[in-house]
């Protein structure tokens, strides 16, 4: 037997209460040569950290580098981390607003309390690099283009120029 049927044995036996579905990324490894997508499907592992929401209702775990969320009652995991970087160990933070003194103003989306978002032009859940096609920025009641973060709301104000910024040195200027 060779090393890789070996380690592709040792993955099958040792993967987590999911199902997983390999996607084809052309531009995942930097590998020379043929190379193979591994697809399989599993309902059980060992060696997983788990970590479940404060309201209880979402397991988050890492299975083989990558970390997956799934409904407490059961069902299809849903994989929320993907790529070359090794994820591991997830941890949610349960009371992060509380501990630091700020829960009457942050922590859940309710009417006179602040939220600071990043609104999306696509769905970051179909594919991780659709973090970077932002739309609008919502930072301390304040609307910024995505683009230009120029300010939009409340007063239209254009980006202002920033120290390290030099004409001269086009490297630091837009």
């Amino acid at each position: 037997m060779t090393r890789l049927p070996q380690v592709v044995v040792a993955a099958t036996i040792t993967v987590a209460p999911i199902a997983t579905l390999a996607e084809t990324e052309t531009d995942s490894l930097p590998l020379e040569g043929s190379t193979e997508v591994l697809s399989f499907t599993t309902d059980e592992g060992s060696w997983l950290s788990i970590d479940v929401t404060p309201e209880g209702d979402i397991l988050v775990f890492d299975l083989l580098g990558d970390l997956y969320r799934l409904p407490i009652e059961g069902g299809e995991a849903v994989r929320i981390t993907s790529g070359l970087g090794y994820d591991s160990q997830p941890v949610i933070s349960p009371d992060g607003e509380r501990i630091f003194g700020v829960d009457q103003d942050l922590g859940s989306l309710e009417i006179g309390k602040l939220a600071d978002m990043v609104i999306l032009n696509s769905n970051p859940l179909d594919n991780i690099r659709n973090t970077v096609d932002i739309d609008r920025v919502l930072v301390n009641g304040r609307l910024y283009d995505g683009n230009t973060m120029d300010q939009e709301w409340p007063d239209r104000l254009p980006l202002p120029d920033f120290w390290w910024w030099d004409e001269a040195d086009r490297r630091f200027f837009p």
